[in-house]
Order: C-alpha cells, then structure tokens, then sequence
C-alpha cells in the first residue's frame, strides 16, 4: 500500500478497514496538438504541447505531495501518454521505476473521423451519424481504410497484431464495447495481478481506455460512462481489496469509488477541461 503524507490535510480518506488493500493511481496524458486543435487523435502519436508538459509536471507535484511511491507503471504505446508519465516519474525522482507498454491500452480507435475536426467529420458523415458514433456504446465510426493516412499498418509497434492466419489484426475503428474488451482484457490478464501481488501500479492513459476501467471497477451503465470525462492529467486514485472490488463506496458527484488529486489547489472533479469537445 502506497504510503502518503497528511492525509486528513489533503483530504485523501483511509481505505476501510480490511486485511489486505491495494492501491492503484489512473492518470490520463496532458493536452496534446490535437487535443488543442480539437481532432479526432485515436492511435494517432501526437506529442503533447507545452501545455501538456505543464499539466503533468503538475499531476507530478500532486503525487509527490501525497507521497506515492510506485514499483511499475503500464503505459500505451503512445508518445502522448509516455511524455506524461516520464515527466510525472521525473518529478517523483522514480525514472527508473519498470515501464510495461502495451497497445492494448492505446486509446480508442476512432476509425475515419482520426484527423478531422468534429465539423470536419460533420461534413464528411452527417451530424447524425457523428453524434450516434460519440454517444453510443456499441456503434463505431465509419471504418479506416486500411491505406488510409493514418492506419498504421507498417509501424513496427503493431508489426505483432496479428490474427491466427497471421494478418494484419490492427483495428481500423471501434466503438466502447470493442475498448473495454481489449483493455479490461489486459487488466484482468496483466495489470490486476501485478496489483493483486502487493505492487504499487500507476497505469498512464486515454480518456476512452482509462473510462472503460472505472466502469470496470465501478460497475458504471453503458449509458453513462459514454457521456463522462476524464480530467487530463489528473491522478485518479483507487484502494482495492483482494477481490480487486474498491473499498470505499461510489461518490454521487463522481460515481466513482476514487479519489481524484487536486492539481492546481482547486478540488478535481470528472470533466474535460475548458474548451475540449472531443476527447479522442
């Protein structure tokens, strides 16, 4: 269990009583160009802008701050997501902490809409279908082509998704149902045990991916967690106890079992910063 400093300061309340407790932090990446510039990101590897940096440098103090120490982190395999989280580590003077990456927990494939702007992808497939494929747990966007400019088909990162005939098994879109299979997947195979085994984890991610979690652990309706953001940059904390259940009962402002850090002296709250339409 990580250790933390004044807590009743900080207003970080004590798991309940138990026997065994596992902490684990989410932390989603800081604004990147395209978070900026309002496009559809998906497996798009954009960097973060200054902004960004600034914004996990924070995220960075708020942890140190609290104390946390961490013995490995999970982490896509995004520059976006990996900025963050070296300068969050950086911060807590714990770089050489072990770094798992994974594709499983890239963010949500957003199939043709990657690259454009919501007016943009509007104008491309209609208001409608646009709204439908932003609210909808089950319906993904119109798909990728797989010669289109940002189907990456020839990144070596992805040179090992393949299918059992050995084919490229790289999504070329997905809708929230097809994310939480692949990310719940991964946490159930290999994140969940690291924690379960008593290792401090900090898992560096996306708004859609990390979402699926939290309705993973929070039991969270489709129809909800579709319409719920995720805070850039901003550490979201949960005590599990051996069944890998939260401890603490779901809080009604949040629905979530967590605690969310304050970066910037005000309290966090579940919603995307100001300006930021599309979290993708």
């Amino acid at each position: 269990m990580v250790t933390t400093t004044d807590r009743d300061h900080h207003h970080l309340p004590a798991p309940q009583e138990t026997t065994t407790s596992h902490r684990v932090v989410f932390l989603r990446h800081g604004e990147s160009t395209w978070n900026r510039d309002d496009r559809h990101i998906g497996w798009t590897d954009v960097p973060l802008t200054e902004k960004g940096e600034h914004e996990a440098l924070l995220a960075g103090r708020a942890l140190r701050k609290e104390g946390f120490e961490f013995d490995v982190v999970f982490a896509s395999v995004l520059k976006r997501v990996l900025k963050t989280e070296h300068i969050v580590m950086d911060e807590l003077d714990q770089l050489w902490v072990p770094e798992i990456k994974d594709y499983r927990l890239n963010e949500r494939h957003y199939g043709d809409c990657i690259g454009k702007t919501k007016p943009e992808a509007e104008e491309a497939f209609g208001k409608e279908n646009v709204a439908l494929w932003a609210s909808s747990y089950d319906v993904a966007p119109h798909p990728m082509s797989t010669d289109g400019l940002y189907y990456p088909k020839d990144d070596r990162r992805y040179q090992h998704v393949v299918d059992e005939d050995g084919a490229c098994a790289i999504p070329r879109t997905e809708c929230m149902k097809d994310v939480s299979r692949r990310v719940v997947g991964y946490w159930e195979e290999e994140i969940a045990p690291v924690v379960r085994s008593g290792k401090r984890v900090l898992v560096a991610g996306h708004a859609n991916m990390l979402k699926t979690l939290l309705q993973h652990l929070d039991g969270i309706p489709d129809d909800v967690i579709v319409t719920m953001k995720v805070p850039r940059a901003t550490p979201i904390v949960y005590d599990l106890g051996a069944d890998m259940k939260p401890l603490r009962s779901p809080l009604p402002d949040t629905l979530l079992s967590a605690e969310l850090l304050s970066v910037d002296g005000a309290p966090a709250r579940m919603a995307a910063a100001d300006g930021e339409v599309n979290a993708f």
